[in-house]
Formats: structure tokens, C-alpha cells, sequence
């Protein structure tokens, strides 16, 4: 047989075997998954926080005043009802919106997890329905065109929860009974009224296997 040179030898000895470096296949798949379940950010700054708080402290007092001074007006000027009623949608709407793009901001700067996309575009909801729903209050005629894209939205949270779902639980059963374990117990006990049934084994093999992965 051909002899080896002595260089390329040692280089064969002394290279770092992937199974036992933790490199292999499986490991890979665990790391990435704590990656998903436990990853780190960078933190934002007391000062960029505290300014947050104070945007939305200072949205909110500007939106009730505001509303008061509104519906204060409106009946004094004996307005219709359904004015009046879009005048009050309006208050809740300004009261919702701020603060679900607050949540969504923090997020956003406390982004320390692949998941957090997921929590994002649900809470993309709360402004998307509450002002979709306050603008079809006012115009009836152009609803239809409202509440297409509202729903067309809607099908694609219902997409990123189930995506969020199998991208927690894991790609296959070990992973999934890993992020079980982790969780530190094996069974959810039913509330009332339903507390005398057998306790529920955890598991996201059955997920895994209706949805066809």
C-alpha cells in the first residue's frame, strides 16, 4: 500500500471527532433547539425603556382627555346616535392600539428568541381588528374590502401559532419529549368541572403525527 506522509497522519489522529465534540447530527438538532427555546439578546437600555413607558403613559392621558373633550362636544351638540357610538369605538380604539404596539415594541427590543416572531404577528391582531372594526363603523359601503384583508390576516396568525407550536414542541418525538421533560412534569391535571378526569399525558408525539411531521 501507498505510504501516508507523516504530516497528513497527524493531522488524521488529531482532528476533533464530531460525535464526540458534540457536533453530530442529533446534537446539532438539540443545540438548535435550546437555541429556539433559550436564546440570548442583547438587552436595551434603562434609558430606551423608561422612554417607552413614558410614550405610552403620555399616548394614553392625551387619548383620554382627548375623548372626553370629544364626547363632551358631541353632546352638546346633540349629535346621532351612531356618531356618538363611532366617537366611543374611537376612545377604545386609541386606548388598544398603543398599547399593543407598546407589547409588540418591547419585544422587539427584549429579542432574545426565534419565537418571538410568532408572538409579534399575533399581536399584530388587536391594532389590525380594532381598526378595521372602527372604519367599517363608519363606512358601511366599503366594509367587504375591510373585512377581506382582516381576514386574509387572520389566516396567517392561525398559521404562525401552529408553526409556533411545532417549532416549540420539535421537529420529531425525542425532541418533543425532551421540551416535556424540561418542563418538569409528565401529566396536566384537568380544572373543574373537569378535575375528577384522569390526568392528560404530555406529549407532542400525537401533535407531530396529525399534522403529518
Amino acid at each position: 500500500p501507498p505510504e501516508v506522509p507523516q504530516e497528513q497522519m497527524v493531522q488524521t489522529l488529531t482532528a476533533p471527532d464530531p460525535e464526540l465534540d458534540g457536533g453530530g447530527p442529533q446534537d446539532a438538532a438539540q443545540d438548535e433547539g435550546d437555541d429556539v427555546l433559550d436564546g440570548q439578546g442583547q438587552q436595551p437600555s434603562p434609558n430606551v425603556l423608561q422612554l417607552a413607558r413614558a410614550g405610552l403613559v403620555a399616548t394614553y392621558a392625551c387619548v383620554i382627555g382627548t375623548g372626553a373633550w370629544m364626547l363632551w362636544h358631541l353632546f352638546q351638540q346633540h349629535s346621532e346616535r351612531h356618531v356618538f357610538a363611532w366617537a366611543v369605538a374611537g376612545i377604545f380604539v386609541c386606548l388598544a392600539v398603543p398599547l399593543s404596539l407598546h407589547d409588540i415594541h418591547m419585544h422587539l427590543l427584549h429579542y432574545v428568541s426565534p419565537l418571538q416572531k410568532y408572538y409579534v404577528r399575533i399581536l399584530w391582531m388587536v391594532p389590525i381588528y380594532a381598526v378595521e372594526s372602527w372604519l367599517a363603523l363608519r363606512f358601511k359601503d366599503q366594509k367587504i374590502y375591510l373585512e377581506t384583508a382582516r381576514e386574509a390576516y387572520e389566516a396567517w396568525v392561525i398559521y404562525s401559532f401552529y408553526k409556533l407550536m411545532h417549532t416549540f414542541i420539535g421537529r420529531d418525538e425525542a425532541e418533543a419529549q425532551r421540551t416535556i421533560d424540561a418542563m418538569g412534569r409528565d401529566k396536566a391535571h384537568m380544572m373543574f368541572p373537569l378535575c375528577k378526569v384522569e390526568p392528560w399525558r404530555l406529549g407532542g408525539g400525537g401533535f407531530l403525527r396529525i399534522t403529518g411531521f
